[in-house]
């Protein structure tokens, strides 16, 4: 199996490029962080989490707005791929002020053409 994990991000965000690597991170882990967290007593990783453990290859995607986020969130759901949001306090540069949003989801770690069925059309970041 040629197993992957696809991080999906918001462009329309606009956060400088460290502060997107870090969300970026955290978002990647975010399927491990949920595994440990939600059951610490009976952590259960899929087989295809731990063949992406030993080679962990990840892809960044992106997506213009919050809506397109959402609208493959709903796809991936819907194909059966592990997905989880990132939910972070961001300054809203046309705002001016802090608030909670949703910026990224991760998918998989799946196998690849199951993923790439969901992704396929979204561009590299």
């Amino acid at each position: 199996m040629n197993v992957r994990h696809v991080v999906v991000v918001r462009k329309d965000l606009l956060m400088p490029p460290g502060l997107l690597a870090a969300q970026v991170a955290h978002i990647s882990d975010q399927f491990l962080r949920k595994a440990l967290i939600d059951d610490p007593r009976d952590v259960s990783i899929s087989d295809e989490a731990l063949e992406w453990i030993e080679q962990p290859y990840i892809t960044i995607l992106a997506v213009n707005t919050l809506e397109e986020l959402q609208a493959i969130a709903v796809r991936a759901i819907a194909a059966g791929l592990p997905t989880f949001e990132w939910n972070d306090t961001v300054v809203m540069p046309t705002l001016a002020t802090a608030m909670k949003v949703l910026v990224g989801i991760s998918i998989g770690p799946e196998d690849s053409d199951k993923l790439k069925a969901v992704t396929n059309d979204l561009p590299l970041l």
